[in-house]
């Protein structure tokens, strides 16, 4: 509930005046009324995400830290203020918002009131927003910033199981929806903790049950980040709930880090995943970035004609093809880093498999190749990340690495300095999509 005072009605008591006790037994929202207030009734889920826990920092101007509650209020006809949303997700885990983290302070004297020193304030601001990558070479393979979405409210998705066949309805079948949940955030806490502790940076944020996003632990899929040029990308996701996963608050912190913004997003068709030309971020194109390559495997989620228009914007060149079986990304079948490829050669339909892997080698990388076993353990599923010492570091699920043969260990070893895994299962089972899709590099 919030209320927006009336003009013309009194207001609260005058400094010097005691509080007093003026009516008890009576509803609050009733008591504000009848001191002439009008109130804005708010839906019980902005109070649980603490929308409601907003700044009235007067004016009629409101700070808020929810974008729904954000909206619901500046389309009430009681509101006619100004309200500034910002990104609050981190502190909001810690059970509170803004409100909970001001205090009201008055100046006895306008004497005794000193004006901070607004350049010092300027300092700190630009601290905070520093990027952990600023110091790296903007063309690189590699990041040591990523982003996360915590599992917060995952489950199978009914949409996607139509053309993903790495998803297993009998994992999802034998445990309830809160079991689930429960084991994707302690799936999800080993990967947070493996890459924070071996020092790769982590921009964190989670989603909750009104977003209806039950695939919002891999983010990867409908943004990407590019350092040479400065832009972040959306892009065009098949089905409805993914394309539900481009939320405000994420959209907002990738546009106080890059300049410029690609949206591919006018691929989609509302509600008719069929009609929608999909591209569906780093799970469509496995990237060299440091020779500006695209590869891609056609299917359902990655549209050739999206990945000509993409590459005409980026300055890449395509490498598409087409794959056997049920490919539905190109990264659960390909994984390119520095100077190494995992490939499921299998998958490529013979016809292609010759001009990929010249590409490949050509690019500088030497070529392991994954079995189909190994591709449905998501083997390839890997991302090569950097830590804050500068050392590479390639990250896969515990099923993945315990599938390599002892030779494929050792030759990835020699491409990266720390090969690093975590208990990733569930995610894998339920959701068809491994550690790659779970990591959005920040670039």
């Amino acid at each position: 509930m919030a209320g927006a005072k009336k003009r013309g009605c009194a207001s609260a008591p005058l400094r010097g005046e005691r509080y007093r006790l003026t009516q008890d037994n009576v509803e609050f929202s009733m008591y504000l009324r009848s001191v002439g207030y009008n109130v804005i009734s708010m839906p019980e889920r902005m109070s649980a995400c603490y929308g409601i826990n907003f700044l009235n920092v007067g004016n009629s101007r409101l700070i808020t830290c929810d974008p729904e509650t954000a909206d619901y209020i500046a389309r009430s006809p009681h509101f006619g203020g100004e309200i500034h949303n910002i990104e609050f997700q981190e502190l909001k885990k810690l059970h509170g918002a803004l409100n909970c983290c001001t205090q009201v302070w008055r100046s006895p004297t306008e004497k005794q009131y000193h004006k901070p020193d607004e350049s010092h304030i300027s300092i700190q601001v630009a601290e905070v927003r520093k990027s952990p990558t600023e110091s790296l070479p903007e063309v690189r393979q590699t990041t040591n910033w990523v982003l996360l979405m915590a599992p917060t409210y995952f489950a199978q998705n009914p949409e996607t199981l139509q053309d993903n066949a790495f998803m297993q309805t009998k994992a999802a079948m034998t445990m309830t929806s809160l079991e689930i949940v429960e084991s994707a955030c302690n799936s999800f806490a080993n990967l947070y903790t493996l890459l924070i502790q071996n020092g790769v940076h982590v921009k964190l944020f989670h989603h909750e049950s009104y977003h209806d996003t039950p695939d919002a632990v891999f983010p990867n899929n409908w943004f990407s980040t590019h350092a040479d040029i400065d832009t972040f990308v959306l892009y065009p996701m098949k089905f409805p709930s993914r394309q539900r996963e481009r939320r405000r608050s994420v959209i907002n912190f990738l546009k106080s880090q890059y300049s410029n913004l690609i949206d591919l997003t006018y691929f989609e068709t509302v509600d008719d995943p069929d009609s929608t030309k999909a591209l569906e971020g780093t799970g469509s194109l496995v990237l060299d970035r440091v020779n500006k390559v695209a590869y891609a495997a056609e299917s359902g989620r990655t549209d050739r004609q999206v990945v000509d228009v993409w590459c005409k914007h980026m300055g890449y060149r395509a490498v598409v093809f087409k794959t056997v079986g049920d490919i539905y990304h190109t990264n659960v079948m390909m994984h390119v880093g520095q100077t190494s490829a995992v490939v499921c050669v299998e998958s490529i339909v013979p016809e292609d498999r010759h001009r990929v892997l010249e590409e490949l080698r050509r690019g500088g990388r030497m070529v392991i190749r994954a079995t189909k076993e190994q591709c449905l353990a998501l083997l390839c599923n890997c991302i090569e990340v950097m830590n804050d010492r500068g050392e590479s570091i390639l990250v896969m699920s515990s099923q993945a690495y315990h599938s390599m043969t002892q030779n494929q260990r050792y030759q990835l070893s020699q491409s990266v300095d720390h090969i690093l895994h975590a208990e990733y299962s569930i995610i894998e089972k339920v959701a068809g999509g491994g550690v790659r899709c779970s990591i959005a590099e920040l670039f």
